[in-house]
């Protein structure tokens, strides 16, 4: 792919911006709905983001990791509910 260090950072910046609004958006969720559905949720935005890896190859763009890379949301969303479950 040829990035240089400035742009693969911005090509994988998403996932942290993922992380941030799904962190927000779960600790919000986890006093409303059921942890298990939260846990459930991330878990199977990982497998579909894992099987969208699965068939890139080294010609793809920029854009075409952005939805991939959103798996910081996921993160958040499996986590953020673990955490609070294992500390209570």
């Amino acid at each position: 792919m040829h990035y240089d260090a400035t742009h693969a950072g911005l090509s994988f910046s998403p996932r942290g911006i993922g992380a941030v609004v799904g962190a927000l958006v779960a600790g919000g969720l986890a006093a409303k709905i059921d942890t298990r559905k939260l846990i459930a949720t991330g878990f199977g935005i990982f497998a579909f983001a894992s099987l969208w890896n699965a068939v890139m190859t080294l010609e793809i763009g920029p854009y075409s990791l952005f939805w991939p890379i959103v798996v910081g949301f996921a993160m958040s969303l499996t986590f953020v509910p673990l955490s609070n479950v294992s500390n209570s």
